[in-house]
């Protein structure tokens, strides 16, 4: 028998789901853990969308548009991690530089690995692209913590 909206089960449910919730962002390594995958997947909608209406509209051609997606969603990553993920009161003048250093030393790992998976491995690109998506994340963010948006010492 279907039991009526109001007595409480399923509100009890969604209550205790969202008391765990709240008790795991309490922590601050989970809150920022999941600030970081938010910013992340906003980043890279940004490149996506960007690149998309660039190409799309013909104002550009893929290459040239996928440079300015990139920088765009770079700027979207970069306030998000500073801001959400990190709270970084770090000076912009430190920070971004660093958080650019860390997005080119990310994206070579990224290249590294597929290239050692599917040209010398021989892997099919898929599985050198799950390899990537443990790996470089969780570097980035470690070079998020503990470098790019880390307050200098004074």
């Amino acid at each position: 028998m279907r039991q009526k909206p109001g007595n409480g089960t399923g509100q009890k449910r969604r209550s205790k789901r969202h008391q765990l919730l709240n008790a795991v962002l309490e922590k601050p390594i989970f809150r920022s853990l999941f600030a970081f995958g938010i910013v992340g997947v906003g980043a890279a909608a940004t490149h996506v969308v960007i690149g998309l209406i660039l190409v799309h509209s013909g104002m550009l051609e893929p290459f040239n548009a996928n440079i300015i997606a990139f920088l765009t969603a770079f700027m979207v990553s970069y306030l998000g991690h500073k801001r959400f993920t990190f709270q970084s009161k770090a000076k912009t003048s430190q920070a971004l530089p660093r958080f650019f250093f860390a997005a080119v030393l990310g994206l070579g790992l990224n290249q590294i690995i597929v290239f050692i998976c599917v040209n010398q491995m021989g892997w099919e690109y898929l599985y050198a692209l799950a390899i990537v998506i443990m790996v470089v994340p969780a570097t980035m963010y470690i070079f998020g913590k503990y470098w790019a948006f880390k307050e200098r010492d004074i």
